[in-house]
């Protein structure tokens, strides 16, 4: 009854399937012993690809529910939703993560790690869809019998290929130093940040089955937990956002990244006064999050701005990394606005 059925669901598994060419290059790598830059190089377009699905399904979904009067909203934190966005941010950490891993032969064994889950997870969220074990109001019928299948298939696929990555581990150590003011530690932090948003929903979305399993009773896991636990997470994002894109890979200066640094926060402030200024009403939460937006949108701008004066190009991978931040942030400026200045009435027909 509705045009959004056509691609919504395509394109999630689409980007579920899409995880499997990474995992089974990592694997193939960790077998014969050599997870280089060779694999990772060919490995990162089909992850791009697997991610850039998977982030038009959710999206795609996000604005189906948003205009279906009967739901009333974009984002519920569903188990089913969540199943989605679990490997969304893995896979998000591990675009970056191969970037390091081809560049400069860092973060390989996190880099195979961050692999296997992100295919992991998407066996996991195939499982919480098609078996039914969750209440949802995307589920499926009931059928305790697929539900073991998809199970079953997730162990015989996933426990041996952690097993590898234990075994192989020592081999994949760093010989790539990398100083703490880095681009590097940059990258890395921001994946400690996806990993722990992650978490976060995935113990949120199986404490409820954990706890039925365990005669604990009927729990319910609402917006509360996790509005509480992953806001601060995406507003630390978002400041990174800010500062990772003015770092220099290695190594990086004090003296050098200051003045750069200083014009940012001076254009994100001026921008957020602004905001403010032209708002009915603030909060201090509402300053935060306009803040944090407006530093990556200014990081965005000076270092546009520094590569175009020392004539440096801006190659399509600049491109896609700047559009892909620019829609991170303005995304993060509407749930702010939404969250924060929605009016809800209930009135009787």
């Amino acid at each position: 009854q509705d045009p959004g059925l056509i691609l919504h669901p395509p394109l999630l598994y689409t980007g579920y399937v899409g995880f499997a060419v990474a995992f089974a290059f990592v694997v193939a790598g960790l077998w014969q012993g050599r997870l280089d830059t060779l694999w990772l190089r060919r490995a990162r377009p089909w992850t791009l690809a697997a991610w850039l699905a998977l982030t038009l399904g959710i999206a795609l979904g996000s604005y189906w529910a948003y205009y279906e009067l009967g739901w009333g909203g974009w984002w519920f934190w569903d188990p089913v939703e969540n199943a989605s966005l679990m490997p969304w941010l893995i896979g998000t950490a591990l675009l970056h993560s191969l970037i390091v891993s081809e560049k400069r032969g860092a973060f390989l064994t996190w880099t195979a790690l961050l692999a296997i889950l992100a295919f992991s997870l998407s066996l996991i969220g195939t499982f919480l869809v098609r078996s039914g074990v969750l209440t949802s109001v995307h589920a499926f019928a009931a059928d305790p019998t697929r539900g073991i299948y998809i199970l079953a298939l997730l162990v015989a696929i996933t426990l041996p290929a952690f097993i590898l990555l234990i075994q192989r581990a020592p081999a994949l150590a760093s010989r790539a130093p990398y100083a703490l003011l880095s681009r590097e530690t940059g990258i890395l932090a921001n994946n400690w940040l996806m990993t722990g948003a992650c978490l976060i929903v995935f113990t949120g979305t199986l404490y409820p089955l954990a706890a039925d399993s365990l005669n604990l009773g009927k729990i319910s896991v609402g917006a509360p937990y996790y509005n509480r636990l992953i806001v601060p997470l995406a507003l630390a994002s978002l400041i990174l956002l800010g500062i990772g894109p003015l770092l220099r890979w290695k190594n990086d200066r004090a003296r050098r990244l200051a003045p750069r640094l200083a014009a940012v926060l001076a254009l994100a402030l001026a921008a957020t006064l602004l905001t403010l200024t032209l708002a009915d009403t603030w909060q201090i939460r509402t300053a935060l999050a306009v803040f944090a937006a407006m530093t990556a949108a200014a990081a965005i701008i000076v270092d546009t701005t520094d590569r175009l004066r020392h004539r440096l190009p801006i190659t399509r991978a600049y491109s896609g990394m700047t559009l892909a931040h620019l829609g991170y942030l303005i995304t993060a400026l509407g749930i702010t606005a939404t969250g924060l200045y929605s009016n809800e009435q209930d009135h009787s027909l």
